[in-house]
């Protein structure tokens, strides 16, 4: 299972930047078109999390928090089949 790292973490040896988000948006929603994600409780969670990181809410935030990591972790992880949430 991958972890993602936070700039403020004691071993903050990578950042993860507004564009990373950009890019997850960007793969997830081409594994939906693409039909690459085919579970429709996996489809949901992922829209969710695409509402989210696409959001004008988390567009004006200055950083992103550990908890937008580890979201983004947890869909990741759902995506190949690691887990059941989020």
């Amino acid at each position: 299972m991958g972890y993602l790292t936070h700039s403020t973490s004691p071993d903050n040896k990578f950042k993860v930047r507004r564009a990373w988000f950009q890019g997850l948006v960007a793969v997830l929603s081409n594994g939906i078109t693409f039909e690459e994600i085919t579970d429709p409780v996996v489809i949901l969670k992922v829209e969710r999390g695409l509402r989210r990181f696409t959001s004008e809410r988390f567009h004006r935030k200055l950083l992103t928090t550990k908890r937008d990591i580890r979201y983004a972790n947890l869909l990741i992880n759902l995506v190949l089949g690691e887990n059941t949430k989020p």
